[in-house]
């Protein structure tokens, strides 16, 4: 009787042991996620320019106008290995490990400005005034940018987005004023507020032929207000060299060229 009791439980035993043992199997089973990987370079440029022309405000506010220009030229230097992961069909994630950080690019900045001060009323005693005005540092120079890639999975286009990645980046000019998008920034947003992208589906970007593929993104915005305005256009390209394309495609090339043995010619 004792014996027969047990064998109800036994068996439930038996069957929960048996599921735990398939769990492993299960995880181990599970597909991983696709990934893709490339050699990538940057190259770009951005051009600021803005005005002002604000009505003096007082005795002591004389108020003034000023306009100037930015011009920053960027690009990488070697080409950095990126991997690419797809996380669903409409997104992709790019840098993993140790791809992962931001791409660095040489920078190229030329600013001008001039500002023009309005008349000071002569009869203005202003205890806060004094000291000296730094001579203008404007011109050419260089710095880094640090730039980063996204995907843009929503809206128009869906694709490729880079954007810059402020990272302790010191200024280059101490006495050269500037307004709008300027160095270090990237403007990555146009003026009614879409997402710079340069569109690339996902599906080509992890099964794509194309060995070498360039991306283009270009975008403007413009800022207007009753003092001023500040207008910011960009184009950039962003290269990428799938990497194990060309073992990938000789491969396949000899399994294409080699004849495959038929059941006459096995039989004779």
């Amino acid at each position: 009787m004792t014996i027969r009791a047990l064998r109800p439980r036994v068996a439930t035993l038996l069957g929960a042991v048996a599921l735990l043992a398939s769990l492993p199997a299960a995880a181990q089973a599970a597909k991983p996620l696709e990934t893709e990987r490339f050699k990538v370079s940057v190259k770009g440029v951005q051009t600021t320019a803005w005005s002002y022309d604000v009505p003096a405000g007082g005795l002591c506010d004389p108020g003034g106008s000023g306009k100037g220009t930015e011009v920053m030229r960027f690009a990488t230097g070697k080409p950095k290995v990126v991997v690419a992961t797809r996380f669903s069909p409409t997104y992709v994630a790019f840098g993993a490990g140790t791809t992962a950080g931001p791409l660095s690019a040489r920078a190229k900045v030329t600013r001008h400005a001039k500002l023009v001060p309005g008349p000071l009323d002569p009869t203005c005693v202003d205890p806060r005034g004094g000291g000296e005005i730094g001579a203008p540092d404007c011109g050419v120079k260089h710095g880094i940018v640090d730039l980063t890639l996204s995907y843009e999975s929503f809206g128009s286009p869906r694709g490729v987005m880079l954007r810059d990645q402020l990272i302790d980046t010191p200024a280059l000019f101490r006495n050269c004023p500037v307004g709008g998008v300027a160095f270090p920034e990237l403007l990555d947003r146009r003026s009614n507020g879409k997402d710079i992208a340069s569109a690339w589906p996902v599906r080509e970007i992890m099964r794509g032929r194309a060995r070498k593929t360039i991306v283009i993104g270009r975008g403007r915005k413009v800022d207007e207000h009753p003092v001023g305005r500040q207008e910011t256009t960009i184009r950039w390209e962003v290269t990428f060299r799938r990497l194990g394309h060309a073992r990938a495609a000789a491969a396949a090339a000899r399994a294409t060229a080699t004849p495959t043995p038929t059941a006459t010619s096995a039989r004779g």
